[in-house]
């Protein structure tokens, strides 16, 4: 199904590997994630894993949205995005997965730093109600529909 992840973030760790967002049952198959280590990382599906630029370690917008078409999940910073993941697409969540914030659903790759204003969609957000998330600055909650 579709989805889209939206939060605000603040890592205090600049290497390893920190998960800041993950869906999935720890088996790697059917699972997603991203990920800092320095550089973000966004995987999909055990193998579609692309580097998505230098994290910084100030507060910044981080958004993902996963379209089961073309089963891509895409990356935003800022409100720029950073890059696309391509997987198998078994889905984002459902039975048997586990949605998490600050650690991989095996409960391991603990984050590092802060989180906060974290909203889940069982859609695509628009362009617009992306954007109204991050020009808000504060983590605003967008009163959408379909919201999860």
């Amino acid at each position: 199904a579709d989805f889209s992840v939206s939060g605000w973030i603040k890592p205090t760790a600049a290497s390893g590997v920190h998960i800041i967002f993950a869906s999935g049952n720890g088996t790697g198959a059917g699972e997603w994630q991203l990920w800092h280590g320095g550089d973000f990382v966004v995987e999909l599906d055990s193998g579609g894993s692309v580097s998505a630029g230098p994290a910084s370690t100030d507060w910044q917008h981080v958004f993902l949205s996963y379209t089961t078409a073309d089963k891509k999940l895409a990356f935003y910073c800022n409100n720029v995005l950073r890059n696309t993941a391509t997987g198998a697409g078994t889905g984002a969540y459902g039975a048997g997965k586990v949605f998490s914030v600050g650690k991989w659903a095996a409960g391991s790759y603990l984050y590092d730093g802060l989180v906060d204003e974290v909203g889940i969609w069982s859609r695509v957000l628009t362009a617009d109600e992306r954007a109204e998330l991050y020009n808000s600055g504060d983590g605003k909650f967008f009163n959408g529909t379909n919201f999860v």
